[in-house]
């Protein structure tokens, strides 16, 4: 088979272009021929999670945010080929362990016509790209340490067609005192960035009041870490608001979301910089860490 080539565009380049192209056909509706609609399925790969198929996972999206996140898996696991974002491989694995996983809570705000979301310490571009899939009018916000993985998640995002989306490179404990991120976001999330105590104290200073942080956890260590965070929580202004708790199978296992209501202005010095978020000796930028379900993202 003849490789596709295009002036200016190197190998990389030209496979991110070939997803953009295919996702352009599928979601305006063209009528495509038999033979190049099957090139187009090529483009965006035989491995996909149904609409039908995400329901099963307490998941409902409709076809166009179904494509957006077809896109999502195909341009993550592309840029993994050549940068640490992920252990996962296998796409199966990727539509489970980081779409079906970064949208447990979606039906939370999915009702709200706008809304903002920061993702600290997205890594590969999870839960944030997954939620902006399915929410295109909210604006969402990106955050790592690793100005690497930073630039392959806008180039992700800009495969889904997401401008919505915007990226930034640095570290949460500054981030959190810039005048611009000060407690401006609706919600904050964080997934397998470190104890919840930490967690939670990263988070908050980008929290407006009324709004919450969602702390990605496995029940075990939701129960292990509810007490511990206790005495933050009035320095932080937030409130224990409950948990979302879903089943990813076999792969996943038991899960829930850990839900905190920012009820008041958070304390001047939080979060502590220096490495001491939480109260306990936190790496000041976050650094790579492999879960046990395979993820390897930001700790």
């Amino acid at each position: 088979m003849r490789r596709c080539s295009q002036p200016g565009l190197s190998g990389a380049g030209w496979r991110v272009k070939r997803f953009s192209i295919a996702l352009f056909f599928l979601e305006t509706g063209c009528a495509l021929d038999g033979s190049t609609r099957a090139a187009t399925s090529l483009m965006l790969g035989d491995n996909l999670m149904t609409v039908n198929e995400l329901r099963n996972f307490g998941v409902e999206v409709d076809d166009a945010a179904q494509q957006r996140l077809q896109a999502y898996i195909n341009a993550l696991l592309d840029e993994n080929s050549r940068l640490n974002l992920t252990a996962i491989r296998s796409p199966h694995a990727a539509w489970v362990l980081h779409v079906c996983d970064s949208l447990a809570g979606i039906s939370r705000v999915r009702e709200r016509n706008a809304g903002s979301l920061i993702d600290v310490g997205t890594g590969g571009g999870a839960p944030g790209i997954p939620i902006a899939c399915v929410l295109t009018s909210w604006r969402v916000t990106l955050v790592d340490g690793t100005s690497k993985k930073i630039a392959a998640c806008r180039r992700i995002a800009d495969v889904c067609g997401l401008p919505t989306v915007a990226t930034i490179a640095g570290r949460a404990e500054e981030l959190a005192h810039a005048r611009e991120l000060r407690e401006r976001f609706d919600v904050a999330v964080a997934r397998a960035i470190g104890p919840l105590s930490s967690v939670l104290e990263f988070l908050a200073g980008f929290v407006a009041v009324g709004g919450e942080c969602w702390a990605f956890k496995t029940p075990a260590s939701a129960n292990l870490e509810r007490a511990a965070v206790a005495p933050l929580l009035g320095p932080l202004g937030l409130r224990e608001a409950g948990s979302i708790e879903y089943d990813l199978g076999e792969l996943g296992g038991k899960r829930c979301v850990m839900l905190y209501r920012k009820v008041a202005n958070c304390a001047a010095g939080y979060p502590r910089r220096g490495g001491t978020a939480g109260g306990t000796v936190a790496r000041p930028r976050f650094a790579a860490k492999k879960r046990r379900d395979g993820r390897s993202d930001v700790g």
